[in-house]
């Protein structure tokens, strides 16, 4: 069995996301552990706490799902909506949720109208995500949104609903090594949610 990550959600439950064996949960209600796979066996690599407390986001490589812990269900999620992308991060900050692709850029959902909006990169703007391959998105205690890529670091610019590419760490720099640096380095942004993926 393949592990891509171990998550603790809100409620004290672990969550288990695999390469392919779908997601796995151990409830802390009843100590149960469940199954659920992603229909194709898909790889799992991103969970990200839903608007309600008893929903849970999973990022999966064939898209997004929807976990209800009340009813045991795993649906995809939302209707209506086309999010078949290979999904490796999700961070949600208030009603936004973050949605990072592997190679199709960022894609920003309304969780509570489902509308979305997609960046990508672009060699002839400065003012884009530096690569559509994204390895990590997070959220700062102030509510800004840092996005790793396999390209360097950027933030994104709510003001002008654009990105800003942080030089100081280089491109190429794993985000990982950008989330130590955080917690050490004055006048870096502080990292409040870690977010999956």
């Amino acid at each position: 069995l393949d592990i891509n990550e171990l998550v603790k959600d809100n409620e004290g439950g672990i969550w288990v996301l695999t390469e392919h064996s779908g997601v796995m949960h151990i409830s802390p209600r009843n100590k149960r552990f469940y199954n659920h796979n992603i229909p194709g066996n898909y790889m799992v690599n991103a969970f990200c706490q839903g608007m309600e407390d008893n929903t849970i986001l999973v990022g999966s490589q064939n898209g997004l799902y929807k976990y209800d812990i009340e009813k045991n269900l795993l649906e995809e999620s939302p209707s209506g909506t086309n999010l078949k992308y290979d999904i490796r991060s999700l961070c949600r900050n208030n009603n936004e949720l973050w949605i990072g692709t592997l190679s199709d850029g960022v894609i920003v959902m309304d969780l509570t109208t489902g509308k979305t909006k997609h960046y990508v990169s672009s060699f002839n703007s400065p003012n884009t995500i530096t690569s559509n391959n994204i390895k990590k998105i997070l959220r700062t205690k102030g509510g800004d949104i840092i996005i790793g890529t396999n390209w360097g670091v950027c933030y994104y610019d709510k003001k002008h609903d654009n990105f800003r590419t942080e030089t100081i760490l280089g491109a190429m720099m794993a985000i990982a090594i950008y989330m130590r640096m955080a917690k050490i380095i004055s006048g870096l942004p502080q990292i409040t949610e870690e977010c999956t993926g």
